[in-house]
């Protein structure tokens, strides 16, 4: 730089002095650096392209990097004007979205969440490696591809990356966190359901805008102890029950608790008799209607399995199985034994004595 200054050549060096102060901005060295970089991708592409069609033509220039410093600071190659940058295309916000998914019982599903933990994964952008998480940086020119003397670097031929990698500074080389949040999720939440979180998701590389939060919801369709089983807004229950309480009633005890805790009392008629079998509908007893504004719930279906004991201790008093049989009377016995008939033996010897007078009288 010194020869060129004391020399007669005073054009040269006020072009190079200019692209040392080009070069010195960061703003301005990483367009250059943008436009140095396609411009030898195209030019190693065209070379290629003539050699393989014309090896022999010997006008042909092989050597594609050779370069040369302009008054701007920007390097072109002298075989070929540096290509045109067309703009980057606008970003989407979809792109940017974060999808998980979280679980939760029918039991959480009919009672509801105010406060439920969701993990899911966000990817971290660095303006610096662009979230790859590493840095590609020339071991002798430190990526700035000129070294102390202001002299293209041979290592990296003035590009400033090789293939040795550094961690990120600025993000320490982590591409992606486990993060977590608290969801409120309403009573009666279906299987497979989406929530959308906005402005939750992945950080666009403005810095600013964020994607979506998109969870999916996996809710049990059976209860932990089998005894529920959800269709729809419909709950299923298949209930055993004793012959004494299939007989008599469950009385003041109730015949089981709901997925919210709750016991449930079932009333019957006085002597009416549950069935293997037997099915009852009770409205309103079903799941919550999901985001029903009038908080409507669905029904609640009864199957009842009857459970006969292997043995019954039959009282040998004579007087206390009268009442038994008399408790297990079937209705036409009742009626039998309410509607007696009874027959008067005056009656018989009444005829008798009309029969033999109209004897003697025929006689």
């Amino acid at each position: 730089m010194l020869k060129v200054h004391t020399g007669q050549n005073e054009k040269k060096f006020k072009e190079i002095v200019h692209a040392c102060i080009s070069l010195s901005c960061a703003e301005t060295r990483r367009i250059h650096d943008d436009e140095l970089l396609a411009a030898r991708n195209l030019a190693e592409s065209s070379n290629n392209s003539r050699i393989s069609s014309s090896s022999s033509s010997s006008d042909t220039p092989h050597s594609t990097k050779r370069q040369k410093a302009t008054a701007d600071g920007k390097y072109r190659l002298t075989t070929s004007p540096s290509p045109s940058i067309s703009p980057s295309p606008p970003l989407n916000s979809f792109d940017y979205n974060i999808r998980t998914t979280t679980c939760i019982t029918l039991n959480q599903s009919y009672t509801g969440l105010e406060r439920h933990f969701v993990k899911y994964v966000e990817t971290i952008y660095c303006n610096t490696c662009e979230g790859v998480g590493e840095t590609h940086r020339c071991v002798q020119c430190v990526g700035e591809g000129l070294i102390s003397t202001q002299v293209l670097c041979k290592a990296c031929d003035g590009v400033g990356a090789v293939t040795s990698y550094l961690e990120c500074e600025d993000c320490g080389g982590k591409r992606h966190e486990e993060c977590g949040l608290h969801v409120k999720i309403d009573k009666g939440i279906t299987d497979l359901y989406t929530l959308q979180l906005n402005d939750c998701g992945n950080l666009m590389p403005d810095g600013v805008t964020r994607g979506n939060l998109i969870i999916e919801v996996l809710v049990d369709n059976q209860s932990a102890d089998g005894l529920f089983k959800r269709r729809g807004d419909s709950l299923r229950v298949n209930l055993d029950i004793d012959l004494r309480d299939a007989i008599l009633g469950y009385g003041d005890k109730p015949a089981f608790r709901h997925l919210d805790g709750k016991p449930v009392h079932l009333l019957r008629h006085p002597g009416a008799v549950l069935k293997p079998g037997s099915k009852i509908n009770i409205p309103g007893y079903g799941m919550p209607r999901y985001l029903d504004s009038h908080g409507l719930y669905g029904d609640l279906h009864i199957t009842f399995n009857v459970v006969f004991p292997d043995y019954v201790n039959t009282p040998e008093s004579l007087d206390d199985r009268k009442v038994i049989y008399k408790f297990f009377m079937t209705e036409k016995e009742r009626k039998a034994r309410e509607n007696p008939i009874v027959i008067d033996d005056n009656d018989d010897d009444n005829n008798d004595n009309d029969k033999k007078d109209d004897d003697d009288d025929s006689s």
